[in-house]
C-alpha cells in the first residue's frame, strides 16, 4: 500500500486558518460537509497525537434555531481565545474518546467527575497539585491522555469567590498538556510550573483532576 503523503506543518496550519473564510461562503449543507471533511482530515494528519495537534483541533458545528423567520447556522470554534473549556472537552472527545459534559471551566467539576483535588488558597496562591504529585498521578495512570485538569489562573477576569479555578488543560500524553490560553498551545509538565507573567509571577496552579461523568 503506498504511503499517504504527510502535509507540512505550514500547510496544515493554512488549512485550519483558512477554514473560517471557506465556511462563511458555504450554504447550510455545505457548511456541514466542509466541517466534517476538515475534522476527518485533521484526525488523519495527527494520528500520532503529536504536540502539533494542540494547534489544530477542528472547528465544531452547531445549528441554531430559526431566528426572525430565517434558519441561522452558527460556526463555533473552540480554538478561539477564552474557550479553554470548549477546547479541552472537544479535544478529549475527538482525539481520546472521552465524552465530557460541556460546561464553563468552573462548572466542569459539577457536570463531570472529580477524581483528585488538592485544597488551594487563592489569596496566598499556595497549595494545589505540586509538580511532583502531578507527575505521580500520570505515572499511576490516575491521569491518562484525555484527562482534564482544572487550573487556577490568577489574572483571569472570571475569578470569583465561588470558583475554585477558571482555566483548563488536557493531558495529551508524554508529559505534554494542551490548553487554549489566548489561543491553542502545547506545554510540558515543567512549563506549567515555570511559566511566569511579565511581572515574574507564576501563571498556572493545577487544582483538580476531572474525568467524564459516569
Amino acid at each position: 500500500m503506498p504511503q499517504r503523503k504527510k502535509l507540512s506543518g505550514l500547510r496544515k496550519l493554512a488549512v485550519v486558518a483558512g477554514v473560517a473564510a471557506g465556511l462563511a461562503a458555504a450554504g447550510h449543507l455545505g457548511i456541514k460537509a466542509r466541517v466534517n471533511s476538515l475534522n476527518q482530515g485533521i484526525v488523519e494528519m495527527n494520528n500520532q497525537r503529536s504536540a502539533l495537534v494542540a494547534k489544530e483541533v477542528p472547528v465544531e458545528l452547531h445549528y441554531g434555531r430559526a431566528l426572525r423567520g430565517k434558519l441561522r447556522s452558527i460556526i463555533y470554534n473552540p480554538n478561539e481565545a477564552g474557550r479553554c473549556a470548549a477546547y479541552t472537552s472537544r479535544a478529549a472527545q475527538l482525539f481520546f474518546g472521552k465524552n465530557y459534559v460541556s460546561a464553563d471551566a468552573w462548572n466542569m467539576p459539577k457536570a463531570n467527575r472529580v477524581v483528585f483535588q488538592v485544597p488551594f488558597d487563592r489569596k496566598a496562591l499556595s497549595g494545589g497539585i505540586s509538580r511532583q504529585r502531578l507527575a505521580g498521578l500520570i505515572e499511576s495512570r490516575t491521569i491518562t491522555p484525555g484527562t482534564i485538569i482544572g487550573v487556577f489562573y490568577p489574572q483571569s477576569p472570571n475569578n470569583r469567590a465561588d470558583r475554585q479555578f477558571t482555566h483548563m488543560m488536557i493531558y495529551a500524553g508524554d508529559n505534554v498538556f494542551w490548553h487554549n490560553f489566548l489561543g491553542p498551545k502545547a506545554v510540558s509538565l515543567e512549563e506549567i510550573y515555570s511559566a511566569k507573567d511579565k511581572a515574574g509571577n507564576r501563571m498556572f496552579f493545577p487544582v483538580s483532576v476531572i474525568e467524564p461523568a459516569r
